[in-house]
């Protein structure tokens, strides 16, 4: 987890937002964009539940990248079927 906007509602130093504008339906669902330029993330900070990061930088995980990504995509994939 990081902060993105100050007290104020401006955006903190390294993180930009954007928004994606009106779409072809679905309007009421807001998207946006968020890029992190040279952003430190503090470790203890980070949501690491299927993957770490050393103190050295280095990313590891038990799992495969399309396991990975099958988990991340889980919660989307029933709203989607619904919507269809």
């Amino acid at each position: 987890l990081v902060r993105i906007r100050a007290d104020d509602g401006a955006e903190v130093p390294g993180v930009t937002l954007a928004d994606c504008g009106d779409k072809e339906g679905l309007n009421g669902v807001d998207n946006g964009r968020i890029w992190f330029h040279d952003l430190r993330i503090p470790t203890t900070a980070l949501l690491s539940r299927y993957a770490t990061l050393s103190p050295t930088g280095a990313y590891s995980t038990p799992h495969t990248p399309d396991a990975v990504f099958a988990v991340a995509m889980g919660p989307l994939t029933g709203g989607r079927v619904h919507l269809a």
